[in-house]
């Protein structure tokens, strides 16, 4: 079964200041984060559980280059993309 992916407001959000933050030093390097992202979480259509169980409970988080944690949730054929946080962040409840 292959799931649909959707991006909360949130998250969308994120992941476009995350990558105007890396911007202002380096093109490249936030071009290569914002494909990692995106690129792994395409991966969760058909593998959903890849993520760890999260810290909020009825989530998951998918750790990307270390440094940054998509939290997503499963529900039915959707897999919904709620956050998208550096790991120095205090995580949002």
């Amino acid at each position: 079964m292959t799931f649909k992916l959707e991006w909360s407001a949130f998250s969308r959000d994120d992941l476009v200041s995350i990558v105007e933050y890396i911007a202002e030093d380096n093109l490249d390097a936030a071009q290569r984060v914002f494909n990692d992202i995106r690129n792994k979480t395409e991966h969760l259509r058909d593998y959903p559980q890849m993520g760890r169980i999260g810290r909020v409970a009825g989530t998951r988080e998918l750790v990307v280059l270390g440094n940054y944690i998509v939290v997503y949730q499963e529900r039915q054929d959707v897999i919904h993309i709620l956050r998208v946080i550096h790991s120095s962040q205090q995580f949002p409840k």
